[in-house]
């Protein structure tokens, strides 16, 4: 989805002018849990977990970037509910007596792998921030370039560094829903053919993006160190 914001083709065509090849992609998306009472989301056997749920759009944009994952070098560590660190205070609802322990999601996820090309990227699932508001952010590097997307959801904001001049370039796009060019450019190659209007994913490539979500979750869950006793099958 996020793919079809304006701030994110406009990423595409300054690498594409230039000649570019991506040397890295840095994610980071920190969710404000506070207002998240749907319990289901907080039950990984439900929502499949947070790097799947919501992380998903991020590495998504990764891969756009990035280009393929060399998926055996994902390599993943988590922050869990039981380790110290991992206490939130402000959850809406007693998640010990709804939640099995075996399925409650981590609280930090935080990824690393190599790019098909040689590049590297990352990608830090938080459940941290407490009031509304996200903070979500990506930047892509390549030689002398420095792209960063903010508040992809919101707000975007890109500010490109470019060779040459220290200072950020500031692009916004007024009028740019994501979520209906997704679906309207759907609709008019339904209606009008392939040459109607452009579609930037395909569901082969739907599912790489998946098998990424999942290569992530598998690490993570394979770094842990589980306490005594933690119920077996988590």
């Amino acid at each position: 989805m996020l793919r079809y914001l304006k701030c994110v083709q406009k990423m595409k065509q300054i690498i594409e002018d230039n000649n570019l090849i991506v040397m890295a992609t840095v994610a980071r998306y920190v969710c404000a849990y506070e207002r998240i009472l749907k319990t289901h989301w907080w039950d990984k056997s439900k929502s499949g977990g947070p790097v799947l749920e919501q992380g998903t759009h991020f590495c998504d944009l990764s891969r756009y970037f990035g280009g393929e994952i060399d998926i055996p070098s994902v390599s993943a560590h988590s922050l869990e509910f039981y380790e110290p660190a991992g206490h939130l205070s402000k959850i809406g609802f007693d998640e010990a007596q709804i939640i099995p322990a075996e399925q409650r999601i981590p609280r930090v996820t935080a990824a690393t792998w190599k790019y098909k090309s040689g590049a590297v990227g990352s990608f830090t699932h938080a459940v941290a921030l407490q009031g509304r508001n996200y903070s979500c952010v990506l930047e892509v590097y390549a030689d002398g370039y420095q792209m960063r997307l903010e508040d992809p959801y919101n707000n975007p904001v890109l500010y490109v560094r470019r060779p040459g001049d220290d200072h950020e370039e500031t692009y916004r796009y007024g009028d740019d829903d994501p979520f209906f060019t997704e679906v309207a450019n759907m609709i008019d190659v339904i209606e009008g053919g392939p040459d109607k209007a452009e579609i930037l994913s395909s569901f082969e490539d739907a599912v790489r993006t998946y098998e990424f979500t999942w290569a992530i979750r598998r690490a993570s869950e394979a770094s842990r160190k589980l306490p005594p006793n933690f119920p077996k099958g988590a």
